[in-house]
């Protein structure tokens, strides 16, 4: 893949960043302990890790670099940048894995449920890594087709399911603690939000170095928006007690809502249109361990690492199975750790900046 000749456009930029937020909703329910409140949750969420995604990202683009391994060595040092690039490596593809095992675990599910999951695994992440190794022009560009077809699907859901939102499900007065609202903003704060960080690789391979920064911001912006007002149509539409049971949170809220007699079966098309968006997050995860694997020069066929990743978390995607009590197992373990990735090493590399620019004025 020669991405030298061939970089990302601005409004593709954009496109990645808007699915790969809202790709994760769009599928799971969050957690809830704010009840009718979990919008509001999601809404602080969102506005709180922009505040510090924009500094993060304002540092990173202020200065000259490749990519994004080779700022967190100089930075860093060499030592301590490759033990954190080899951090967030590993966290990108245990969400490479958790996307393939989730998307494929909805087809299954709800539209091909005698379709053996390997099938599937190896269908979505064949796509994911032909649009990524066929350079950065062609994903760029299977990105802004697969926004422009959720964005359509998501307003005409909108559009038509309006009359079934019931408002007190949004505005009901329950027994919330501030501990509920905590737990509810650090879950959200951690994921979706928070693995932006893996976005900031694709920058150095973005053309308009002026406007990239905006776009990625933008992107994410725009993005917890959208992921409020998707959470707040699903508990609107579904309640409190249904939306507690849901794992597939706006795919039954879509389920529920009457497209009249021209469309009587939905299920193939909603699982298709959503795991667009995971497809989306599937290959930029990949491309940026790729971008660390790069850094040894062990293989020099893109190609191969590609594949060789497809491989690793096809076969752990395919081991966790698809029963969705096990997904919301992982899913609350995972929000006991997760805080270290996309908080914890974004913070560490942000101090790492400020006190090299420091040094730099003083000298």
């Amino acid at each position: 893949m020669n991405t030298t000749v061939k970089k990302l456009k601005i409004h593709q930029l954009f496109c990645i960043t808007l699915m790969f937020n809202i790709s994760s909703v769009l599928v799971f329910r969050g957690f809830i302990n704010s009840k009718t409140r979990l919008w509001l949750s999601v809404l602080i969420a969102g506005l709180l890790f922009n505040l510090i995604y924009i500094v993060f990202i304002k540092l990173f683009d202020g200065v000259n670099y490749d990519n994004f391994f080779s700022l967190t060595e100089d930075v860093c040092g060499k030592i301590t940048g490759k033990v954190l690039g080899a951090l967030l490596s590993i966290y990108a593809i245990f969400i490479a894995t958790r996307v393939l095992n989730s998307a494929s675990s909805l087809i299954v599910n709800v539209s091909l449920d005698k379709t053996p999951q390997i099938l599937i695994i190896s269908l979505i992440g064949a796509v994911s890594v032909f649009a990524i190794v066929s350079g950065l022009g062609v994903f760029g560009k299977f990105s802004v087709i697969s926004f422009v077809l959720i964005s359509i699907f998501i307003a005409v859901t909108f559009l038509i399911g309006f009359d079934n939102i019931e408002w007190k499900n949004l505005f009901n007065k329950e027994s919330v603690r501030f501990k509920d609202y905590a737990s509810d903003i650090t879950s959200y704060f951690a994921y979706p939000f928070a693995e932006n960080i893996i976005l900031i690789s694709l920058l150095p391979k973005t053309e308009k170095r002026s406007k990239r920064g905006r776009a990625l911001i933008f992107g994410s912006v725009i993005g917890s928006l959208a992921i409020s007002l998707i959470s707040a149509f699903c508990l609107g539409v579904l309640g409190l007690p249904m939306f507690e049971t849901q794992y597939y949170s706006f795919y039954s809220s879509v389920s529920v809502i009457n497209f009249g007699e021209l469309i009587s079966r939905l299920e193939i098309i909603i699982s298709v249109v959503l795991v667009l968006s995971l497809i989306i997050k599937y290959a930029v995860c990949l491309n940026f361990v790729v971008g660390y694997i790069k850094r040894f020069s062990i293989i020099k066929r893109e190609k191969t690492v590609y594949y060789s990743l497809l491989i690793l978390t096809s076969a752990i995607a395919a081991l966790l199975g698809s029963r969705n009590y096990s997904l919301i197992k992982i899913f609350d373990t995972y929000k006991l750790w997760s805080w270290l990735f996309q908080l914890v090493i974004p913070i560490i590399i942000i101090v790492f900046i400020v006190v090299k620019r420091k040094k730099a004025l003083t000298d």
